[in-house]
């Protein structure tokens, strides 16, 4: 473009052309008057065509700058006038007038030429800029594909590349120099990541459409030299020129190599077991189904086993956790090569493994169950000197189209259990008259009642008086649990003790059944159905006794409901206490100091009842109702009953008989100096309203 001049420079630009006119003024007139003097025509004729040749060559050399073109016309025509003045006078104003229309026809000429000339040094100024400015959008383009990070390839309506950028340089292994010229198959070889064969050519596709194309397959890109692979989202968009018709298309590869990678460990890491690689449960059950569907449409014959280690505990709580996980990569190595590649082994959780026996029936599983525990028979665990034997319990049963994978878990579990009742490191197959199995199965059925029972508050307290035999003796009562099933009705704890037993249930059972108790002993001033009572008794299990932390949670239950120690006394089994003595102890000692009393639950059912009645400071015997509900007619019985009273007193420690059912009863317990009676006969349980 054509630059404005500063002031300064303008001013200085006009002055100068004064001064030119002037001096070519002078000139100008010079020329005339020598022309005058000499009065020879042929000097008149040769400097009008000299004058003429000056103006008509000024226009077509100066007329691009105005200003100078007039200084250099101007004077011409005012010596030609003055010239024509001299000669002709004023009587030829028609060629006065003559000189001047010409003398306006020149200055509109040059005016004219003037505007040409500055069109077309601008538009060769635009021109010029133009081809700058694309000059560097190529090379700004050109710059941008060669930083970014996808490889990118451009070709011409025949498919043949025209660019490559250097990452795609990388990842074909081809030179932009090498490749342009060449057809695009050859270039970029993309094969099928899941099949292997050849990808479609998506420039073809990307032309006949004329829109964007994105290969939505998992898609592999080959070098020239085909050892190396790298994974890649390929999309391919047609070029378009001015016209908007089609002149070639570019393709965009990006690597994802990375990133599937990341994707292919978090996909199995979701499928496998961390610490063995095997199968975790989830995806154990999604191959269960699939396998229950051939069964169904196929008759094919699968079965499955429940796997469950004997005394693996004794590990983990012998040499700590990290011996426990090296058993059990060690045990899952033997495991794998007993079984064949096409089944399935999967880490259910814990010690427990599931095993999935394709086209195999019940007689064939069972082979392959028994090889696995004389695997585990024979193996012998070795850890800082220590030696350990394990077992396995194996649970089997067929794999059939009727059945789900819920059901088939829940009954080679419950198989398993009964193979660990029969004497462990046996295997148990399912067979249709299995009762034992039904009853196992009804128990699992249980723990999903109790769980819902914990959820919902359907649980209940009923109490039961336990009357002194001394009138001196305050009044106590135990408070018995009871759960609401689907029809509002009350279920005895006989029905779903055992279940929560076998299950590890008993210590949420246990924390419910605290927070009840506290919350009510807490008013019983308020409660006609408790004011009366001195003392109430709570049943706890002995898994609560060795779960490390119940007592906080009892020591906090106290302080949080206000309740008095005093009025709280815990019975505990006999065998209870004898598995877990040491947790026993504790836990009586603790709670004693609070204030807490405690009973020994069916005393005498045990084999050594007298020898660890030394260790336990305990405030009641509670004689086992076994004795007593036929000590009116068995004088062993009787005579039982009679002994532990004794010793009972000779230690300090007051009795309660249970099952007291008869007035019989009740007045051999009155001779015998019992302390307390507790049955039907005294009190039938009633439900806390």
């Amino acid at each position: 473009m054509l630059q404005v001049s500063s002031p300064t420079a303008l001013h200085q630009g006009v002055w100068g052309l004064l001064a030119l006119v002037v001096v070519q003024s002078s000139v100008w007139a010079s020329a005339l008057a020598m022309s005058s003097y000499t009065g020879n025509p042929i000097d008149t004729v040769f400097l009008l065509f000299l004058f003429s040749a000056l103006i008509f060559g000024g226009f077509a050399t100066l007329a691009f700058y105005l200003p100078l073109c007039l200084a250099f016309t101007v004077p011409l025509m005012l010596g030609i006038t003055v010239w024509v003045l001299n000669l002709a006078g004023m009587e030829s104003l028609w060629l006065l007038a003559t000189v001047a229309v010409v003398f306006g026809i020149m200055i509109q000429s040059a005016l004219h030429c003037n505007r040409m000339t500055r069109k077309a040094l601008l538009a060769g100024q635009e021109h010029e800029a133009l081809i700058r400015r694309l000059t560097e959008e190529k090379e700004r383009a050109q710059v941008t594909l060669r930083s970014i990070g996808d490889g990118v390839l451009t070709t011409d309506t025949r498919g043949l590349v025209t660019y490559i950028n250097p990452v795609a340089e990388r990842l074909t292994g081809w030179r932009n120099e090498e490749a342009c010229g060449r057809a695009l198959e050859d270039v970029l070889q993309l094969v099928d990541e899941g099949t292997g064969e050849r990808v479609r050519d998506p420039v073809g596709a990307c032309l006949k459409r004329d829109g964007l194309v994105a290969l939505e397959d998992e898609v592999v890109l080959v070098d020239r030299t085909g050892e190396r692979e790298s994974s890649v989202q390929v999309s391919t968009s047609p070029i378009h020129n001015y016209d908007r018709q089609i002149i070639g298309a570019v393709i965009v590869a990006h690597d994802v190599t990375e990133l599937r990678g990341m994707a292919r460990v978090v996909s199995y890491q979701a499928v496998h077991d961390p610490l063995t690689g095997l199968v975790n449960r989830r995806e154990f059950e999604a191959r269960l189904w699939a396998a229950l569907e051939t069964a169904r449409a196929k008759r094919t014959q699968h079965a499955m086993a429940y796997l469950d280690l004997d005394q693996f505990k004794l590990v983990n709580d012998t040499c700590g956790h990290v011996a426990g996980d090296e058993l059990l990569k060690q045990l899952t190595g033997k495991f794998l090569r007993r079984v064949r590649d096409t089944d399935t082994l999967a880490r259910l959780g814990g010690d427990e493994f599931g095993l999935l026996l394709y086209g195999c029936n019940l007689a064939q599983a069972r082979e392959v169950a028994d090889s696995l525990c004389a695997v585990v028979r024979d193996f012998r665990f070795v850890w800082d000197d220590k030696v350990f034997n394990i077992g396995v319990s194996i649970g089997l049963v067929p794999v059939d189209g009727s059945s789900t994978p819920t059901d088939l878990l829940a009954a080679a579990d419950a198989a398993c259990f009964l193979a660990k009742d029969q004497g462990r490191n046996r295997v148990h197959s399912v067979l249709p008259q299995d009762r034992e199995l039904a009853f196992r199965h009804g128990e699992m059925q249980w723990t999903t009642r109790i769980q819902r029972a914990l959820d919902d508050a359907l649980f209940r307290l009923r109490v039961q008086r336990i009357q002194p035999l001394d009138p001196s003796e305050p009044m106590m009562a135990e408070l018995l649990l009871s759960m609401v099933d689907d029809k509002g009705e009350l279920v005895p704890p006989g029905a779903f003790l055992p279940a929560a037993e076998r299950y590890n249930m008993m210590p949420s059972i246990d924390r419910h059944v605290v927070k009840l108790v506290f919350q009510r002993v807490a008013q019983y001033e308020n409660d006609p159905q408790l004011k009366d009572i001195a003392c109430f008794t709570i049943n706890l299990s002995g898994q609560s006794l060795s779960d490390e932390g119940f007592l906080d949670y009892v020591s906090r239950q106290l302080q949080e409901q206000e309740v008095d120690p005093k009025r709280i006394c815990f019975e505990i089994t006999e065998t209870a206490v004898i598995a877990n003595l040491a947790s026993a102890q504790r836990f009586i000692q603790e709670l004693r100091q609070r204030g807490c009393k405690f009973a020994l639950d069916d005393f005498g059912s045990g084999l050594s009842s007298f020898g660890y009645l030394r260790t336990l400071m305990v405030d009641f015997l509670k004689i086992d109702g076994l004795f007593v509900k036929h000590m009116s007619k068995d004088p062993i019985d009787y005579s039982m009953v009679e002994s532990i009273n004794q010793v009972g007193h000779v230690m300090g420690i007051r009795t309660i008989a249970e099952f007291v059912e008869d007035a019989t009863t009740l007045e051999a317990l009155r001779e015998l100096d019992i302390d307390y009676g507790q049955g039907y006969q005294i009190h039938r349980p009633e439900v806390l309203l």
